[in-house]
């Protein structure tokens, strides 16, 4: 395992010390969780532009009845209009 170095505030390693405390676990592993976890997530969310900006390279846009559906079920009735 390799060892890095980095600041924290003073409140983050407050509650970091307590969340080891309550959970029963030790700070590295917190750390490392919450690391592993941010990590994840960001390659999953760029996955998901690249997977979008393919999609609009291809010219694969939905349609405006697509959109309002997905409106609809957000509870948004507004209407398109074309510029």
């Amino acid at each position: 395992m390799q060892t890095k170095q980095i600041c924290i505030s003073k409140e983050i390693a407050d509650r970091l010390e307590d969340l080891a405390r309550y959970t029963n676990r030790s700070q590295e592993e917190l750390i490392n969780s919450a690391i592993e976890s941010y990590i994840e997530n960001e390659f999953a969310e760029i996955s998901l532009i690249h997977e979008s900006l393919a999609q609009a390279n291809n010219g694969e846009f939905a349609t405006d009845s697509e959109v309002q559906d997905a409106f609809s079920k957000c509870g948004i009735t507004s209407k398109l209009t074309e510029f």
